[in-house]
């Protein structure tokens, strides 16, 4: 049975792999609880189907967010954007007991990254990189912290969101950061023993390739680009 279910949460149409990462991780008690963003028309049904099947509880937001069209990092919770290049979409807060799932939507309203990390169960001292920063990395922060010596960590990076394809569902605090590491190499061996092939091939794709920043703009080619994979997936050790 656990089986089947794993294997129908990879295999959800038009949902990201962080989604099903995330809904993962509370179903197999990686962590107690987490926060997916689901598109109304798309998703919700089909999601809150796997949910129920999984035995998962929600808390739904009170308030529908916006986000930038494309852009995953990005987001603006509880207020309204009349903007335009905007989409709507509504949190779902899972857990598998109703009180926590509640809790977790209380902790993300009250505007605390910190808070809601705790709650989320993230590494702490990811927490602790957040709350001395004052805000969660962006995409393009984390293709600069988490390189060294123009070499990136397989395990610990989360730019391979450009492509949907990372192993993480938070921004680790360094590229060697043990306990990111442990839960990249979890969800890593979810991905090659229950993932469609697809799902496979994007995430192997995004961590042997070459990385590059140009204007701005994340690049990846198979051999040519200034960051380089420092290790292979394959190598797990």
């Amino acid at each position: 049975m656990k089986e089947e279910v794993i294997k129908s949460i990879f295999n959800l149409k038009g949902t990201t792999l962080q989604i099903k990462l995330d809904i993962l991780d509370v179903y197999l008690g990686y962590r107690k609880g987490a926060r997916i963003l689901c598109h109304l028309n798309e998703q919700v049904e089909e999601i809150t189907k796997e949910l129920i099947t999984a035995e998962i509880k929600i808390a739904v937001g009170k308030g529908m967010v916006t986000q930038t069209a494309n852009s995953a990092n990005n987001v603006k919770d509880y207020f309204e954007n009349n903007s335009e290049n905007t989409e709507k979409v509504v949190p779902f807060y899972i857990a598998k007991n109703q009180d926590y799932a509640d809790t977790l939507r209380e902790a993300d309203e009250s505007k605390s990254d910190v808070e809601f990390g705790k709650m989320l169960e993230y590494p702490d001292c990811c927490i602790k990189k957040v709350a001395e920063s004052g805000h969660v990395p962006s995409i393009i922060e984390s293709f600069h912290y988490l390189q060294e010596n123009e070499k990136f960590n397989v395990w610990t990076w989360p730019v391979a969101m450009i492509g949907d394809a990372s192993l993480l569902v938070h921004y680790p605090c360094s590229s060697k950061c043990l306990k990111s590491m442990d839960l990249a190499k979890k969800h890593f061996k979810l991905i090659t023993n229950y993932a469609p092939e697809n799902i496979v091939t994007r995430v192997e794709k995004y961590h042997s390739s070459n990385y590059s920043l140009d204007k701005g703009i994340i690049f990846i080619n198979e051999k040519n680009g200034s960051i380089s994979p420092l290790n292979n997936l394959y190598e797990i050790s």
